[in-house]
């Protein structure tokens, strides 16, 4: 085995350039978790049918992470072990964002669930990679945190414009200031201008109906950034050393790591529940509260707050013990959920799902970025006592785990089907509607605070993981002895 460890600070301009790279890859998001209401409320296809293809489509990522990982690790080509993957991955990607979210002549579940595959196919192949690479361009302590950090501010920043734009879009508070643009575009001279300004001048859509051109919005912004941000990317982050092999890595190095499964027991628990409220609070806020208009601007203040608390996560994850930073900010998420629970409903109480928002923004992107520093931590492990590391397919394992509570978001959508709700009737009687409460609140709520607490029996701490870098430097060729 080889070992380099990087001993140069990153610049804040390389950080920046590989936190950019998640940019394309998360924007396309939250479109994804509207498509179901869209597709099922505003042009009518079955719920069923289209939770099943999600949940198909979400089962199939779970197993092209965990290929796509072990291919990462394994295959190295003259541009790197990780960079083709993440360009083409990411190119790839655009166009699949288009067939999943952009439904044309035709759309059908069937024309939706290959766009599924498609999607979920290349979004792994990029961000597989993508955070392995992170891991790797610096093994020093501080420099992994303000990685994570960057990674987690770019997250927030690209899902906030992913509701913030299309809310200027499809608001009709707003359609003075779009009229505006739109005549400014006609009179430019602009290429496509004319296209532009008549797509601005069509009237607001309000509630569910308006989700649609949410998506073409997201769709629009995704492919004129996208390649923006891989240029950057290849131009300014270098390849990293921070740990490689010339021994072949088994697919299953990951789960033969006890320290590292014990983590992924209370992480999937938490998963399950931060991706059930996420699925079905779409459905909670146009049927509990009677307020779907209210979605956007609920989930623009969620993530301006976890935006501004970067600073603040920045601070606890140089301070604190990763796995702290992650039980924090689950228990928080159970505090916002726990609002929504033992609230008023109904329209005129719609100021409480604005609370509940404030609240779920405050953990910012902790539970989705943390985790994979202590994969990459358990990886290094692995590599201590074993001598292989297998460091993508943990990260791998971190990302299927995500995947394992999107499918278990496509499950309750389904389950919320059969059980009887129904989007596309005005109203849905009380005895219906329970069951939103039941898997979008109750559910969530006892499954995260399970979780944090097995969370925070992990064993590597930091004192712990400087122990197995020193170890790992001298099991290196060509190291002193001891």
């Amino acid at each position: 085995m080889e070992q380099g460890t990087a001993t140069k600070r990153l610049t804040k301009t390389q950080v920046f350039a590989y936190a950019i790279g998640v940019w394309p890859l998360t924007l396309p998001a939250s479109s994804l978790t509207l498509s179901t209401t869209y597709y099922s409320a505003a042009l009518g296809l079955p719920l069923a049918t289209l939770a099943l293809a999600l949940t198909l489509g979400r089962l199939y990522d779970m197993l092209a992470d965990v290929v796509l990982g072990y291919l990462s690790d394994n295959l190295t080509t003259r541009w790197g072990r990780r960079r083709p993957w993440i360009v083409i991955g990411t190119c790839l990607f655009v166009p699949a964002v288009w067939l999943t979210l952009v439904p044309g002549p035709g759309f059908s579940p069937s024309v939706y669930a290959i766009g599924l595959f498609l999607y979920f196919t290349t979004w792994t192949a990029a961000i597989v990679p993508l955070i392995a690479h992170g891991t790797e361009i610096s093994s020093d302590f501080v420099d992994r945190g303000r990685i994570s950090v960057w990674n987690g501010a770019v997250g927030v920043v690209a899902i906030l414009v992913s509701f913030a734009i299309p809310y200027l879009v499809v608001d009709h508070v707003t359609f003075g200031l779009r009229a505006g643009i739109g005549d400014w575009l006609a009179a430019s001279g602009i290429p496509g201008g004319a296209h532009l300004s008549a797509w601005l001048h069509t009237p607001a859509v309000s509630g569910i109906a308006g989700y649609g051109r949410v998506m073409l919005t997201v769709a629009i912004i995704t492919t004129l950034t996208a390649p923006l941000c891989v240029l950057l990317y290849v131009w300014k982050v270098p390849e990293g050393t921070a740990m490689t092999t010339r021994i072949r890595q088994p697919v299953t190095i990951a789960i033969r790591n006890p320290v590292f499964l014990r983590f992924c027991l209370g992480y999937l628990l938490i998963m399950i529940g931060y991706f059930g409220r996420f699925g079905l609070m779409a459905f909670i806020v146009a049927f509990l509260f009677g307020s779907p208009d209210l979605l956007l601007p609920m989930y623009i203040l969620m993530f301006a707050t976890a935006w501004l608390v970067t600073p603040l996560w920045s601070f606890l994850i140089r301070r604190l013990e990763r796995h702290w930073c992650v039980a924090l900010a689950a228990a928080i998420e159970v505090i916002a959920i726990a609002t929504l629970i033992v609230g008023p409903r109904g329209p005129e109480h719609a100021w409480l799902v604005f609370v509940a928002a404030f609240l779920m923004g405050l953990p910012g992107q902790t539970l989705v970025t943390v985790p994979f520093l202590i994969a990459a931590e358990c990886a290094e492990y692995s590599a201590w006592r074993t001598g292989r590391e297998g460091r993508a397919v943990h990260i791998s394992l971190i990302s299927l785990i995500m995947k394992l509570g999107g499918v278990a978001a496509a499950v309750q959508i389904g389950a919320a089907s059969l059980l009887g709700f129904n989007p596309a009737a005005h109203p849905n009687p009380r005895d219906v509607t329970w069951i939103l409460e039941l898997l979008g609140l109750y559910a969530p709520v006892a499954l995260m605070a399970a979780g944090a607490a097995i969370t925070l029996t992990h064993p590597l701490n930091r004192r712990r993981t400087d122990i197995i870098q020193r170890g790992l430097a001298r099991q290196a060729p060509g190291s002193p002895p001891a």
